[in-house]
């Protein structure tokens, strides 16, 4: 039988003979084998840095608890350094324990061991030491690693550096009440709702069962849900998501621009309430504004022509049918009203001279000219004071061309091919742009000075090329509705607004994608109205406030546009229609209750 407690400690060997008679052949003292073990540890401060006994005569202490004494060539200096391996012919290969501050005296196969372990090869000893393998027989070259395909296990618990943080799988909602075998009495159904549990569907109903008393739990059936349950469970821990989203968490001075002007330095915009236009009793439907008039319609079937500076009411004509909006010829004294299906053109009895008598003249015309064959609609010329053109569908809205000649209508129960009529009254034609057009058309706008339309739908906004006939460009609004849309002067820039009080700014040259979504109202966007000289526009919401917005637009590609918040003004009740001044800084706001409110600066 053989003892070996360590191989730095007491080894005594003892035989048993055959009559059991003990000796002890040999032993060996411990400190005679130099050992790493931790039995071997013979100073027992552990990892006290040593440091903390530099001023003191002793190391640390042994397993009695008695003190380890520093040797006197413990602290020697360098000089003593020097002249001992001058003296010394083995100075080079004696180390000093720090702990215990003994020397030792390395050999020769200890030398051979490190040195073998600094060149990297495969370390050769006696029989204590087994040989190891440290590297392969042929050195692989660095780029091999490289090479190599990396793999890794995506579901571990602590994945690689360059995995994404997983997401931990989600838990199950724990029982309630309702799902004890014996449950309150309000937890219980009568009839009524269980009749009603019965009739609803699967994804209306608050849970998949009912709650059920039994008087013992041995009276509990086999739940029939449960493989069901089982199998959405399995679902959700295959299909939960993996990676984590980190949220942004930006402040207020995050968002806004560091050098944001204050509105005082963006004078002027209208920000006083001035006077009101007071002879509609219901909804106003649309404002449209000269230099020197305003027109205005409303549900109650009246047009109202106002001079500005005065607010009197110079014209008003009662119509059989609500108008749904009446706007201004640029470039004439006509007006086009629209009732139901009906789109009439007359004259105002107020504009000047000239412009006067250029409507008149265009009416005439109109009146005297054969109508084309190839006009898709009929143009009633029953006098030479009005034109009516018969549409098969409601009249949603109307937008006159630049020049005046061209004037386009939308029908908003029109499908895909009656939606947008074209009429030129130049040749007294009404055609059909589009054969097949997707959605629900709410508004079209003419370019300012190219050839091209904007077509506002309920989910996107189209730019049109007349010329050549093609889709030139698509904006994803991305609101629930699209409620109205204006066109900047410069014809690069859109906005457009939406049911869930979102304003959207659309940049040309940008992206299909708005350049900045506003949320400056608290409920619908009804309109919006881009001034044509200043850079101004305005919101109007049914939380009865209109915003002015300071709008920055350079013919710099590099530089974007510039906007800013101005005024938010207040009016008595919801507001559906505004409108600027063609030159001033006035803004025209109309409401629900029939008052059309003036602003100035």
């Amino acid at each position: 039988l053989c003892s070996l407690r360590s191989p730095s400690k007491t080894r005594t060997l003892l035989r048993m003979g055959g009559n059991d008679n003990v000796d002890i052949l040999e032993k060996f003292d411990e400190y005679e084998v130099d050992s790493s073990d931790e039995e071997d540890i013979a100073n027992t401060i552990g990892n006290v840095p040593l440091e903390w006994y530099r001023d003191f005569d002793h190391l640390g202490y042994d397993l009695d608890g008695k003190q380890i004494l520093k040797p006197a060539d413990f602290d020697s200096s360098k000089i003593d350094n020097f002249l001992a391996s001058v003296d010394d012919p083995d100075h080079w290969r004696t180390v000093t324990d720090p702990r215990s501050g003994r020397k030792h005296v390395l050999t020769s196969d200890e030398l051979e061991l490190i040195e073998s372990i600094f060149n990297r090869r495969t370390p050769k000893g006696s029989g204590e030491i087994p040989p190891l393998k440290l590297l392969p027989d042929k050195p692989m070259k660095k780029s091999s690693f490289d090479e190599l395909p990396k793999f890794y296990d995506i579901w571990a618990n602590n994945p690689d550096g360059n995995q994404h943080k997983g997401l931990p799988a989600p838990k199950e909602q724990l029982p309630g009440h309702s799902e004890s075998y014996h449950p309150p009495p309000e937890y219980i159904p009568d009839e009524d709702e269980t009749k009603e549990y019965n009739e609803s569907k699967d994804e209306k109903r608050a849970s998949a069962f009912l709650p059920t008393n039994y008087d013992t739990l041995r009276h509990v059936p086999a739940y029939s849900n449960a493989i069901r349950e089982r199998f959405e469970r399995c679902l959700d821990l295959y299909l939960c998501p993996r990676r984590l989203k980190m949220k942004i968490r930006a402040t207020l001075d995050d968002v806004l621009p560091k050098r944001l002007p204050k509105p005082e330095d963006l004078r002027p915009f209208p920000h006083l309430p001035c006077y009101q236009f007071t002879n509609h009793t219901d909804v106003i439907t649309s404002l449209s504004c000269t230099e020197q008039f305003l027109l205005s319609s409303s549900k109650d079937g009246l047009i109202c022509l106002w001079e500005i500076q005065s607010s009197r009411c110079l014209f008003s004509r009662n119509f059989e049918s609500p108008v749904e909006c009446a706007a201004f010829c640029p470039d004439s004294s006509l007006i086009a009203v629209c009732t139901l299906k009906r789109l009439h053109l007359l004259t105002v009895p107020f504009a000047n001279e000239k412009f006067l008598s250029k409507g008149k003249e265009t009416l005439t015309k109109i009146s005297n000219a054969i109508q084309s064959e190839n006009s898709v609609l009929d143009w009633n010329c029953d006098s030479d004071e009005e034109i009516v053109i018969e549409h098969p569908h409601k009249i949603a809205s109307v937008s006159w061309h630049n020049k005046g000649d061209y004037l386009a209508s939308v029908c908003e129960d029109g499908g895909a091919k009656q939606s947008v009529y074209f009429h030129r009254l130049s040749n007294k034609v009404t055609q059909l742009p589009f054969s097949k057009l997707a959605g629900t058309v709410v508004q079209v706008i003419f370019h300012p000075s190219k050839a091209h339309l904007f077509v506002a739908t309920l989910k996107t906004v189209k730019v049109y090329d007349l010329t050549k006939q093609t889709l030139i460009k698509r904006f994803a609004e991305g609101s629930r509705s699209i409620t109205s849309m204006a066109v900047h002067p410069s014809g690069d820039h859109v906005v457009v607004t939406g049911r869930d009080d979102k304003v959207a700014w659309f940049d040309f040259d940008l992206s299909s994608k708005p350049y900045k979504m506003m949320r400056h109202h608290s409920k619908i966007v009804n309109a919006v109205d881009v001034h044509r000289r200043l850079p101004l526009f305005a919101t109007a919401s049914d939380d009865s406030t209109v915003v002015v917005s300071h709008c920055k637009v350079t013919d710099d590609l590099s530089e974007n546009a510039l906007i800013v918040p101005l005024k938010q003004l207040k009016v008595s009740s919801p507001t559906t229609s505004v409108c600027f001044h063609t030159k001033l800084p006035w803004l025209f706001a109309g409401t629900a209750n029939g008052k059309i409110q003036l602003f100035t600066h």
